[in-house]
C-alpha cells in the first residue's frame, strides 16, 4: 500500500514538472513503506535529507520558470515552498532533539510527517500548482 497513488488529477501536462511530482511522491510513498515496516524512525536522517534535497531541486526549477514566465503569485507560490521547507526542518529537530534525549517525541515525528506529506503533497500539487499550470503550458512548456 502507498501513501500517495499518483493520480490522473496530479497531472500538469508538464513534463518535466510532473516527473518531478512523481519523485517527490515516490520518495514519500519509500517512507511510508519503512514505516509500515516499523523501520521509519531509524532512517528518518535519509528521509530529512531527500526530502530536503530534493524538494529544493524541485522549488528551484519552478521558481525558475515563476520568474521567466512573470507568474502574477509567484511570492506567494515561494513562501508555501518555504513554509514546507521549514516543516521538514521542524520534523528534523523534533527528531534531532529526540535523539540527543532532550524530549520523546518519535511517534509524533514519524506520524505527523507522514500525515504531512500526504496533506501537502496532495493539496499543494492539485491546488497550489493548478494555478501556474495554463501559464507554463501558454509559454512553452
Amino acid at each position: 500500500m502507498d501513501l500517495i497513488n499518483w493520480e490522473d488529477d496530479f497531472s500538469l501536462g508538464i513534463d518535466e514538472i510532473d516527473k518531478q511530482h512523481r519523485n517527490l511522491i515516490d520518495l514519500s510513498n519509500k517512507y511510508f513503506k519503512l514505516l509500515q515496516q516499523g523501520k521509519a524512525y531509524d532512517s528518518l536522517d535519509e528521509i530529512f535529507s531527500e526530502l530536503l534535497y530534493y524538494g529544493d531541486y524541485h522549488f528551484k526549477t519552478e521558481e525558475k520558470y515563476f520568474e521567466q514566465f512573470d507568474f502574477e503569485f509567484t511570492d506567494e507560490h515561494k513562501k508555501i515552498h518555504s513554509d514546507f521547507v521549514g516543516k521538514i526542518l521542524e520534523f528534523r529537530k523534533a527528531y534531532e532533539d529526540e535523539k540527543a534525549g532532550k524530549s520523546n517525541k518519535s511517534v509524533f515525528v514519524t506520524v505527523e510527517l507522514w500525515n504531512f506529506l500526504k496533506f501537502w503533497l496532495t493539496k499543494h500539487i492539485k491546488e497550489d500548482d493548478k494555478k501556474y499550470r495554463d501559464l507554463f503550458i501558454e509559454k512553452g512548456l
